[in-house]
């Protein structure tokens, strides 16, 4: 029997890796082979190997990894942006297209944290002068890749993710203003995206009680 693509989407402390935990455990409970996988436009595997090499055979010619003022102003250059999103969306199509596939052939039920839209949203926020859903590539992409089963959008308001975002440990955290414009994207791509809403400001239980529903 194929495996299903879940999905799970939304703005930075909507409590998706909660979410994600009890959604593998209640499937591992009904005996389903579930498959995590994190993914984002630029960190898939591959682009990582890709990066390292390049980095040590160019040293220091190459900017450091990380949100750096010198990477920023590499990747304004539109020859370095267009390559740089060519790779990194040649990547996320055997990552999407192949590996994702191929695990479903094999009866393994994938939870997809983050999926194409939401790299589209960090394309679109990275790239602004690019328009990345012209580019042959990425249309190439999203025919080819998997549809979700279950595409879930975890909704919370901007000021409760700009609260809760304070208080996590992260290196590069977004800004209110990034934040924004992710929710209005999220708003926008709503549609092609065909997200299931779950209210993220439920209790815990409730949000994965209303996320199982989906699920059955």
């Amino acid at each position: 029997m194929l495996g299903k693509l879940i999905t799970i989407s939304g703005l930075d402390g909507a409590g998706k890796t909660t979410q994600i935990d009890l959604m593998t455990e209640y499937l591992n409970k009904k005996n389903i082979s579930v498959k995590y996988i994190w993914s984002r436009g630029g960190y898939t595997p591959g682009f990582l190997l890709l990066k390292d090499i390049i980095r040590k055979l160019a040293g220091k010619k190459v900017p450091s990894a990380g949100r750096t003022s010198e990477r920023e102003k590499k990747l304004k250059n539109p020859k370095i942006a267009k390559l740089w999103l060519t790779i990194a969306i040649i990547d996320l199509f055997f990552l999407y297209a192949v590996y994702f596939r191929l695990l479903m052939l094999f009866g393994r039920t994938i939870i997809a944290d983050r999926y194409i839209w939401d790299t589209l949203i960090d394309f679109r926020l990275n790239f602004e002068n690019i328009n990345v859903e012209k580019m042959f590539l990425w249309k190439v992409l999203v025919f080819c890749a998997p549809v979700p089963d279950v595409p879930l959008y975890l909704d919370i308001p901007l000021d409760i993710s700009v609260d809760r975002l304070s208080r996590k440990d992260e290196p590069f955290p977004d800004s209110k203003e990034t934040l924004s414009n992710r929710l209005d994207n999220y708003k926008e791509l709503n549609e092609q995206a065909k997200w299931k809403s779950i209210d993220a400001m439920q209790p815990i239980e409730k949000v994965h009680s209303d996320i199982v529903k989906e699920l059955i």
